[in-house]
């Protein structure tokens, strides 16, 4: 997937050339080699039995389980420390693949980058969402008080100056205190802020460091689109919140033209890289209210939100992740069972096919 592009590393602990983050849009080597995206085979149909042919059956599956990530034919033990936590997200990297966990109360993560040829690196802790550069050599994440940048093969982290930069900062950005998170933009980031009249996202151009206010009051940090274009952002229903903050509602659209982002309630992300392959869907997935998740998933029009195609695999949905343009894995209990289940999904069709039962902390990896 593209990536709005974090260049190399300068010595005055920032990014880049001209003191900041250089931007562009760029291509990713398509080739299956481990720790890159492998290229989707064509769909073929299959049934919710699990008879017949998968949708991509050609595509290998790439999850985490046992210990262990399964990318395909490639199967690599993970670090004790990291197998004895909560494995939260898996994503395919430069030579290796990022594995993060979760505290017990969901607060913070650790990220550790498992290397094909070398030790692991347990990287950081850090709170909030996180993002990737295009060329999936870097990760960027908040530690609560500052931004970082971690570059997988220096195995080595810097301070990104979103508040100490050669630019001007917003008047509240002085006296407010950072959300966790942070999101690559076509600017640069994208970051939170906690003002008294509700959350404020700042898009910070990192050549210079000059910032913009994006969007309204209340939305949490966004997952931005593979090229930085587009972005969607969840926020507290309002017919719940504060005292009942369930059925959380999203936001999204062009980055640019946040007064045209659409709205719907009771709807959230369903991976953390939700965009299809071209880019032209968006998978997302119901939120809990006060009974078991929905079990359905939705592929929306990314800048307008209409709903493209919606297919239900059955059972309590805990994740889904693209294949290809057409295919989306999804992790389920089914039947009431004690353990998920992955199944093969053909989106146009909505035919799903088990492709095998796991046991224990199961994450579906994206990439």
């Amino acid at each position: 997937m593209h990536r709005a592009t974090i260049a190399s590393l300068a010595v005055a602990a920032v990014l880049g050339t001209s003191g900041g983050i250089a931007l562009a849009v760029s291509s990713v080597d398509d080739s299956p080699s481990a720790g890159e995206r492998p290229s989707g085979a064509a769909s073929s149909t299959g049934d919710p039995s699990g008879s017949g042919d998968p949708a991509g059956k050609d595509a290998p599956v790439f999850y985490y389980a046992d210990g262990a990530i399964h990318d395909g034919d490639r199967s690599v033990a993970v670090p004790t420390d990291v197998a004895s936590g909560q494995v939260a997200a898996l994503q395919r990297v430069r030579d290796g693949w990022l594995v993060v966990n979760v505290s017990d109360d969901g607060e913070t993560y650790i990220g550790t980058y498992v290397s094909i040829d070398d030790a692991p690196w347990r990287i950081s802790q850090w709170r909030g969402t996180w993002d990737l550069s295009v060329e999936r050599d870097r990760v960027v994440f908040s530690d609560g008080l500052a931004w970082r940048v971690a570059v997988f093969e220096d195995r080595a982290t810097q301070v990104l100056d979103v508040i100490d930069g050669v630019g001007e900062e917003l008047a509240f950005m002085d006296r407010s205190l950072p959300l966790p998170g942070i999101a690559i933009s076509t600017r640069g980031v994208i970051t939170g802020w906690d003002i008294e009249d509700g959350p404020q996202l700042v898009d910070t151009e990192t050549d210079h460091w000059t910032h913009e206010e994006l969007g309204r009051r209340g939305l949490e940090v966004p997952l931005t689109s593979p090229d930085g274009s587009q972005v969607v952002a969840s926020y507290l229903n309002p017919d719940y919140a504060p005292d009942n903050p369930v059925g959380d509602c999203l936001t999204g659209g062009e980055t640019a033209a946040a007064d045209a982002w659409w709205d719907e309630c009771g709807i959230g992300p369903a991976s953390r890289d939700p965009w299809s392959p071209d880019g032209t869907g968006l998978l997302i997935m119901g939120t809990s209210n006060d009974g078991p998740g929905s079990s359905w998933l939705r592929v929306v029009d990314p800048v307008s939100g209409e709903v493209a195609h919606e297919f239900d695999p059955g059972g309590l949905l805990v994740g889904a992740e693209w294949v290809d343009d057409g295919t989306v894995d999804t992790l389920s209990y089914l039947n009431d069972e004690a353990s998920p289940t992955l199944q093969r999904c053909d989106v146009a069709t909505e035919a799903c096919t088990i492709v095998t039962r796991l046991d224990g902390n199961v994450v579906l990896g994206s990439a």
